[in-house]
């Protein structure tokens, strides 16, 4: 199987990379391919909800902060072993997490310490969530390492993103595992009580994400002089 990617730097003086991968299973191909459908559906709603929310007032701080609250209790759900409302806690928290940005445009309340604070409480909620799977599985002796390195790995792409921004490259948002897919590779996992195959589908799509921006990071940095 072959993954290809292709994008394109912004501003003047575009250049196109392709990132191929060689070699990934068919059920993997499969998964990415319905991650990318169910991630464009839920795109295609948020604009009709954002429109809406933006028509009351509401704030898109107030989604964050609320989706931050769901996701938490989506926690204790995960706690109590009631996956089927963990599942469902899982994707209305994800939904408000995502929509707040849209809200923010639509309104035009975009502010720098809102997206501090989105990119904040998105990190806590993430650990609540695989924290929460990790507590539902079955005793065995390396559940919590399949939780560590689940957030370990949903947390480098966020990092090398920061990063690179912070000295100044293009933002690099490319990958197969950002935050939406992982909100529904948890809650799917969660809903039919697959939770080891969600945390490992979690570690090996964010560390393939994790790959692909530390390559266009390298082809990137090499147009910038130091």
């Amino acid at each position: 199987m072959r993954l290809k990617f292709n994008f394109r730097t912004p501003g003047k003086g575009q250049k196109t990379f392709t990132i191929s991968f060689l070699g990934l299973p068919r059920s993997l191909q499969d998964v990415v391919c319905m991650l990318g459908k169910l991630k464009r559906i839920i795109n295609d709603l948020i604009k009709p909800f954002g429109d809406l929310i933006v028509s009351l007032g509401i704030s898109p701080n107030i989604l964050t902060i609320l989706g931050f609250l769901v996701n938490g209790i989506a926690m204790m759900a995960f706690f109590e072993r009631r996956l089927l409302l963990a599942s469902v806690l899982t994707l209305v928290g994800g939904f408000l997490d995502l929509i707040d940005g849209a809200v923010a445009r639509l309104s035009k309340k975009e502010s720098v310490f809102g997206g501090i604070l989105d990119s904040t409480l998105d990190r806590f909620s993430d650990f609540f969530l695989l924290v929460g799977m990790g507590s539902a599985m079955p005793e065995e002796k390396l559940r919590w390492c399949f939780v560590a390195l689940a957030i370990h790995a949903s947390l480098m792409p966020s990092y090398i993103r920061a990063r690179a921004k912070g000295e100044g490259l293009p933002e690099i948002t490319i990958g197969i595992a950002e935050r939406p897919e992982r909100l529904i590779i948890i809650s799917i996992s969660a809903a039919f009580d697959f939770l080891k195959v969600g945390l490992i589908l979690l570690i090996i799509l964010g560390y393939i994400t994790t790959l692909m921006r530390l390559i266009v990071s390298y082809k990137k940095a090499k147009d910038v002089s130091i």
